[in-house]
């Protein structure tokens, strides 16, 4: 078994990625067919909070990562996820992994400004089914 000295180790001598992986909700506004979490808007909505997120952070920077991303699900249905990312950035440089369709309006104002990396899973239409999120984010 693994333990924290020695993945400290596997990360320091590049045997293992440097960019730890959070999944902050697994309900996604799409329903694509080859999503690998199986996300979609009607999956129950489990969610990894903005605490405990900003916590694994601190804790994945101890033991050695020094890149975190975030992905789900769709991550910007969070509505605090905009905060969550700032928060997050102050230890280490974050990637988001998006579908990229809630980024307009308020949403796209907000992240422009604070200037996260973010990484978008583009798909053409044909191969997802598209459900706005009620809020209009």
């Amino acid at each position: 078994m693994m333990n924290i000295s020695s993945l400290t180790e596997a990360i320091d001598d590049g045997h293992c990625a440097d960019r730890i992986w959070f999944y902050s909700n697994y309900h996604c506004n799409l329903a694509c067919r080859y999503c690998l979490t199986e996300s979609n808007p009607t999956v129950p909505q489990r969610v990894l909070s903005s605490d405990m997120i900003l916590s694994l952070t601190q804790q994945a920077k101890k033991i050695g990562f020094s890149n975190i991303g975030i992905t789900g699900g769709e991550p910007f249905l969070l509505p605090w996820m905009i905060d969550s990312l700032v928060a997050v950035s102050e230890y280490a440089p974050v990637i988001v992994l998006s579908n990229g369709t809630l980024f307009r309006g308020r949403l796209l104002d907000k992240i422009g400004v604070v200037g996260i990396l973010r990484c978008l899973s583009l798909t053409p239409r044909s191969r997802h089914r598209r459900q706005d999120h009620a809020d209009g984010m």
